[in-house]
C-alpha cells in the first residue's frame, strides 16, 4: 500500500525502487562544537532559522523490505521526495534508526506512514527533510557544494519526546558526498549526532539538487 503525504497540491506516482547495492559502512563524527538543533530542518550554528518559503511538496512511498535481523528491527525503506519551485530537489529512499550508547535506553526505529509525517523544503544550496513520528522528530539537511560540483549530508537534528523535549544536533556532518547528477547508495551509514546518539540510515539511496526528470541518476 502506498501512502502519500502532500504539503501542496501535486500529482504523485507510487514507485518501486530497487534496494541499493551494499557498500562498506560509513561513519561520520561530529565536529568539536556545541550541539544545536531545531524542529525545523535547518542547519545553522548556534541559532534557529526557518527556510525561506517556497512552493514545496513532499511525498513518500513505503517499499517492502526483505528479512531484517538487526536489533531493534528496522522499518521498510521509504521513498521521500521533496519538490521545489523548479521540480524535485531531493529524493531519498531509506529507513532510519536512532540508537544510544546507554544500554538502558532502547533504540528508536522511525516507522513508515501513517505514523510518520514527512515535510520538506529547498533553496538553491540546501534541501531539508523533516520526519515527525510519535517519539519525536528527525531533520536532515543536504547541501550543495557548487565549487566542488557535489552534494552531501550536512546536518542532522533530532528532537526526542521520551525525556521531555530533548534536542540534539550536529551541524558539522559531511557524509554521503556525491557528484551532482549522481545518486548515493549504501547499505548503512552511521551518523554520530552526539557522543551518545547515533542516527543510522539503512538501505539508503539519495540524490539532491540536480535530478534529471526528477529521477535518480546513475
Amino acid at each position: 500500500m502506498t501512502t502519500h503525504s502532500t504539503l501542496h497540491t501535486t500529482h504523485t506516482t507510487a514507485r518501486s525502487t530497487p534496494r541499493p547495492t551494499a557498500h562498506a559502512n560509513h561513519t561520520s563524527t561530529p565536529a568539536a562544537h556545541a550541539n544545536t538543533t531545531t524542529p525545523h530542518p535547518t542547519a545553522h550554528a548556534n541559532h534557529t532559522s526557518t527556510p525561506a518559503a517556497h512552493a514545496n511538496t513532499t511525498y513518500f512511498t513505503t517499499i517492502p523490505a526483505g528479512n531484517q535481523t538487526s536489533l531493534p528491527p528496522t522499518a521498510p525503506p521509504t521513498e521521500y521526495v521533496v519538490n521545489g519551485t523548479t521540480g524535485v530537489c531531493l529524493r531519498i529512499t531509506a529507513s532510519f534508526r536512532i540508537s544510544f550508547n546507554d544500554s538502558a535506553r532502547p533504540g528508536i526505529v522511525i516507522p513508515p506512514a501513517p505514523r510518520t509525517r514527512a515535510s520538506g523544503s529547498c533553496s538553491a544550496e540546501k534541501a531539508w527533510l523533516t520526519l515527525t513520528f510519535p517519539h519525536g522528530q528527525v531533520g536532515i539537511t543536504f547541501r550543495q557544494d557548487a565549487e566542488g560540483n557535489n552534494f552531501f549530508l550536512g546536518a542532522v537534528n533530532i528532537t526526542l519526546k521520551d525525556k521531555g523535549s530533548e534536542k540534539l544536533g550536529n551541524d558539522g556532518v559531511r557524509d554521503m558526498l556525491t557528484p551532482l547528477g549522481r545518486a548515493f547508495s549504501c547499505a548503512e551509514v552511521d551518523i554520530h549526532v552526539t557522543s551518545n546518539v547515533t542516527l543510522t540510515v539503512m538501505n539508503v539511496k539519495a540524490q539532491a539538487f540536480k535530478l534529471e526528470g526528477g529521477e535518480y541518476g546513475p
